[in-house]
């Protein structure tokens, strides 16, 4: 079902259309700001960078954080990125990319296994789950496995509640479901990114990944190293951030306690097909 039921929706939404190159991302803004992330604990801003490094300049489109009331936990939630309506299947590839990118460079610098990212092709949108030990994205909504697919997008006039409903438990949950970071997501071999971008921290992440996979096959092959060497080993390759910016993040697994997880699952399941 639509959420395009104001005078104000309306226009934004046909200025999206209009004007792909603008005003989409001026259209998501707006959800963001009026619809789901309406609390004073909810910061969202446009066009920041994806670390606290100094020199970063790399910007994502809009970043949803939240910062508690006496302003001492920052934890960003989502990274939102996004494409013109008519972007080809190439652009829809180079912005999922960029999400995962994005999400590397968070992780590298605060070692917060998770985190959420929505990409968008004008006014249609998808959303993922970052893990740190996935090779890929994870799609979240919807779940289908076809990545740079524009099918896979759902549009905000005919699919909005679904899209809104997703954000609203993503807003509640700063982990992800459990039952999905399974789930097996194949990365592109050949994506690309905007000239102004880099992925150094997908190849930290990628030599830390190897690092493991070595390691787990040392301990299959008899390695007389025990499970604290091991353990030690592991952990001391896992990709390092350059600067400590004194900011406490906040990793706790929910925003509010004792919501169940399978409740957005069971709301999801009688969404419009």
């Amino acid at each position: 079902m639509s959420i395009i039921t104001t005078p104000r929706l309306q226009r934004l939404w046909q200025d999206a259309q209009d004007h792909p190159e603008w005003a989409a991302t001026r259209l998501w803004e707006y959800v963001f700001n009026h619809i789901v992330f309406r609390e004073d604990i909810w910061v969202v801003s446009s066009q920041q960078p994806p670390t606290h490094q100094d020199g970063d300049l790399r910007r994502v489109d809009l970043v949803v954080e939240r910062i508690d009331n006496d302003a001492a936990t920052v934890a960003t939630l989502l990274f939102h990125e996004a494409k013109r309506a008519n972007a080809s299947p190439s652009d829809i590839q180079e912005v999922e990319y960029q999400a995962f990118t994005a999400a590397c460079a968070y992780y590298v610098e605060t070692k917060n296994q998770h985190i959420w990212a929505m990409t968008s092709v004008g006014s249609a949108a998808r959303l993922w789950i970052f893990h740190a030990e996935s090779e890929y994205l994870i799609p979240f909504i919807p779940l289908g496995e076809r990545l740079a697919e524009r099918s896979e997008y759902l549009e905000l006039s005919t699919h909005g509640e679904v899209i809104v409903d997703a954000l609203g438990y993503v807003k509640e949950h700063m982990t992800p479901p459990t039952e999905l970071l399974g789930r097996h997501s194949t990365r592109p071999m050949h994506a690309t990114l905007p000239t102004d971008w880099h992925d150094h921290e997908v190849r930290q992440l990628d030599d830390w990944h190897r690092s493991q996979a070595e390691a787990a096959v040392e301990a299959e092959a008899g390695d007389s190293m025990d499970f604290a060497q091991l353990s030690s080993h592991m952990v001391g390759a896992m990709p390092e951030a350059q600067t400590d910016f004194g900011l406490v993040y906040d990793t706790s697994a929910r925003v509010s306690e004792g919501d169940n997880d399978t409740t957005f699952q069971a709301e999801m399941s009688s969404r419009p097909a």
